[in-house]
């Protein structure tokens, strides 16, 4: 399916995106270091029943760079993207880093968004695993004593790992809207960490994949779809008693 590609100028940044698809409106959001193309296969089998919008965030693909990276203003840029947009109440899939700005902008716009489906995302550094922290923590001082320019970028999203996020339970606690909150077992998130993220938030459902890691049910988009989508297409007040 041919995609719509454009930029929106949102926050004193350009932010590119695709849409694909007709249908309610459902943003993907990927994690750090990748870009829309992430979500190739998982546009082709949404698009026959949503308009999906796949953006690049800033620092990453054809976005914007910027000075630093923070999850706070990448928040703000989805914010402003569904304003600009003039999206009403989209779907919100999160990919690790998108799936941490998920939870974010829930907790800080009630009623942004219709749900909410975050993948292998933490709300602390702590929840992930020490093996991979102390990798990263290793490639972090590698590219900062290589002083190339070429490594700025890659030393902002390395360390964007490192300091980021600092969600707590009183702003998981703000989260009203329907989350789906997907891990793998082989995650680089701890599997206590998913599900004590995942019982502060009051509407929740939880699913862990049985033998995937942090992305591979996502890049085998026919996995996720076959959780995400009774999630997506489940309305309560249609069911009768």
């Amino acid at each position: 399916m041919k995609a719509e590609v454009m930029f929106a100028s949102i926050n004193g940044i350009q932010i590119y995106y695709q849409k694909s698809g007709e249908g309610y409106p459902l943003i993907l959001l990927h994690g750090n270091s990748q870009d829309h193309t992430f979500f190739d296969d998982l546009i082709n089998q949404l698009a026959n029943q949503y308009t999906v919008y796949a953006l690049d965030s800033r620092g990453h693909g054809k976005s914007s760079i910027t000075p630093k990276l923070k999850h706070s203003d990448m928040v703000e840029d989805i914010a402003y993207f569904i304003q600009e947009l003039g999206l009403e109440k989209p779907i919100l899939c999160g990919s690790s880093d998108g799936g941490v700005i998920g939870l974010m902008l829930a907790a800080r716009y009630p009623g942004i968004l219709s749900k909410l489906v975050v993948c292998g995302a933490n709300s602390k550094v702590e929840g992930l695993k020490a093996w991979f922290v102390n990798t990263m923590r290793f490639c972090y001082s590698l590219s900062i004593k290589s002083k190339n320019p070429k490594n700025i970028v890659m030393t902002q999203k390395l360390g964007l790992i490192l300091d980021q996020p600092e969600i707590t339970k009183a702003d998981l606690q703000q989260i009203t809207v329907p989350t789906l909150v997907l891990a793998g077992s082989r995650d680089l998130v701890k599997d206590g960490h998913t599900r004590e993220m995942a019982a502060c938030i009051t509407d929740h459902s939880l699913f862990v994949l049985k033998g995937e890691t942090h992305t591979s049910y996502i890049k085998n988009s026919s996995k996720l779809c076959t959780v995400m989508l009774p999630f997506l297409e489940y309305k309560p007040d249609s069911i009768s008693e």
